[in-house]
């Protein structure tokens, strides 16, 4: 089985408008973009080893997202063969030319599986990120609330070290929603694609709307002062 040379990975911290972003990148006619695929580095230790097949095999087995997607598993691949397999059922299934998907954990292993890869990282305020955490009662408090947000920056500091700066391409959430065609257009243009009005056409199958810039900034209404200064404290160093 050929290994797919340069998938396209979507990463950032959950809550950053990575759904969004997902559903513009897979309304594009030559790409094929799934949504989150923890699976495929949650059981990667951080020094890289890779679980064995048959404790993986296990793990998939009662991940909720794995089994939505309705791949199947060939037990004679090994790690990297399995991984870039589930992409290859995906990109099969669509019958377009590229194919990518959404990766929050550990995406820095990514690169250690596929070192052609391109990552596009959509970071957000992360004061918002926060806010939001609390709001989706994943976090109690802003001080955890914005955890995600600084693994997924030394997550992609990583990322950054190990592969070349063309395979990179950083956007702001609030970049995207203030101006969705120009900064589509310039990751189509990393991905080696043109722009295509179909990938603001994602309301027609989703219930996602458009982008609008009245959910820009939302932490101002939404936190205390104080909160405000835990947040900036706290990711004082990368904000």
């Amino acid at each position: 089985m050929a290994l797919i040379p340069q998938p396209i990975f979507l990463v950032g911290a959950h809550r950053s408008g990575t759904t969004m972003l997902r559903l513009m990148l897979d309304g594009h006619p030559q790409l094929s973009f799934k949504f989150e695929s923890e699976y495929m580095t949650h059981e990667i230790t951080d020094q890289g080893t890779l679980p064995e097949l048959s404790h993986y095999y296990e793990f998939l087995q009662y991940d909720r997202i794995f089994q939505s997607n309705q791949l199947t598993i060939n037990p004679q691949f090994n790690y990297q063969e399995l991984v870039n397999d589930f992409l290859s059922q995906t990109q099969a299934k669509s019958g377009k030319a590229l194919v990518g998907t959404t990766v929050h954990v550990k995406f820095y292993q990514l690169a250690k599986l596929w070192p052609q890869a391109k990552f596009i990282y959509l970071y957000r305020d992360p004061r918002d990120v926060a806010s939001s955490c609390i709001e989706m009662g994943w976090a109690g408090n802003v001080w955890f609330g914005v955890e995600g947000w600084l693994k997924a920056e030394s997550y992609w500091q990583k990322v950054t070290e190990s592969v070349a700066p063309e395979q990179c391409f950083t956007l702001s959430y609030e970049a995207l929603v203030t101006d969705p065609v120009q900064k589509l257009t310039e990751i189509c243009e990393f991905i080696g694609l043109d722009y295509d009005p179909l990938m603001l056409s994602y309301p027609d199958r989703t219930t996602y709307s458009l982008p609008d810039v009245k959910f820009l900034q939302r932490w101002r209404k939404k936190l205390s002062e104080r909160n405000i200064q835990l947040v900036e404290a706290r990711t004082a160093d990368a904000f």
